[in-house]
């Protein structure tokens, strides 16, 4: 979808060692995810950081508020 779409992607899945801060963008990630039972503001701060226009949610796995 992200190519047809022409849109940058954040990649939740690569591992710490992956690229130069991806500890931080790993754990963000992991946050968002989970943020149905936590933070809706930081949820949206996230999405709003890093210029995200479109989000892949699976019911069974994600949390998402």
């Amino acid at each position: 979808m992200a190519i047809v779409s022409e849109r940058r992607v954040v990649l939740g899945w690569g591992r710490t060692y992956y690229a130069v801060g991806s500890e931080d963008r790993l754990r963000d990630i992991e946050s968002f995810y989970a943020s149905a039972g936590g933070d809706p503001e930081g949820a949206l701060e996230t999405l709003s950081r890093y210029h995200v226009t479109h989000v892949i949610v699976n019911s069974q796995r994600d949390r998402v508020n």
